[in-house]
């Protein structure tokens, strides 16, 4: 893969880039008819987008990750596209999820 010009690398971390959640382009490289923004956070989470996870306590929650949130009381948070119901969404803490192989036993 190529290096990509420092403008487009991720000012916070410089791992990678902040993703528009509408168009899936990179921020700085919007095409002009998308409707969304770029985001203006900046999470580092230890799961990258389409991993899979599994909650790790309580109800049961296992998906793909599909994007990230940052509040007060939550600096990183992760949310889950259910492997089950596609479109539902849960959010949920970084430390709520652990990652889950493709290979391990489905409960159907």
């Amino acid at each position: 893969m190529d290096t990509l010009p420092s403008d487009l690398r991720c000012p916070t971390c410089d791992d990678g880039l902040a993703i528009c959640s509408v168009c899936n382009q990179a921020e700085n490289t919007l095409a002009p008819e998308c409707p969304g923004p770029a985001p203006s956070i900046s999470v580092r989470s230890k799961f990258f987008l389409g991993d899979l996870v599994t909650k790790t306590k309580g109800s049961e929650w296992t998906g793909r990750v599909v994007g990230y949130y940052s509040t007060a009381l939550t600096p990183v948070g992760v949310c889950v596209e259910s492997d089950k119901h596609a479109g539902s969404v849960q959010i949920y803490p970084e430390s709520a999820l652990s990652p889950k192989s493709k290979h391990e036993d489905n409960d159907d």
